[in-house]
C-alpha cells in the first residue's frame, strides 16, 4: 500500500519542527504597536506612517508582513537623541 500523497513532506516537516531551537529568548517581547509608540511620544499614528514613509527620523521598526513594531529600546533611544540643553544629571 502507498502513503498518500504529501504523507511523507508532513512526516518531515512535524520531525523538522520538534529540532526548532525557542526562539522566545531570541526575540523578546518588547515590541510595541504604533498606536502605544504614538501614546509613548504624543503624536499621531498617522505621523508615525509619515515619519517612516519619508525616513525624516531616524526611527527604527520592524516590518512582517503588514505589521509594523517598533522596539522598546529604539524608541527610548530616539527620545533620547533627541534631547535639547544641558542634562542636569
Amino acid at each position: 500500500m502507498e502513503a498518500p500523497q504529501g504523507f511523507w513532506q508532513f512526516r518531515f516537516m512535524a520531525q523538522t519542527r520538534k529540532e526548532l531551537p525557542d526562539m522566545t529568548n531570541i526575540f523578546p517581547s518588547n515590541l510595541m504597536t504604533p498606536e502605544q509608540v504614538s501614546d509613548y511620544l504624543g503624536v499621531s499614528v498617522e505621523t508615525l506612517n509619515v515619519w517612516r514613509c519619508t525616513k525624516r527620523y531616524n526611527l527604527p521598526y520592524v516590518k512582517a508582513g503588514r505589521l509594523v513594531r517598533y522596539r522598546l529600546q529604539d524608541i527610548e533611544a530616539f527620545v533620547t537623541s533627541r534631547m535639547q540643553g544641558e542634562s542636569n544629571a
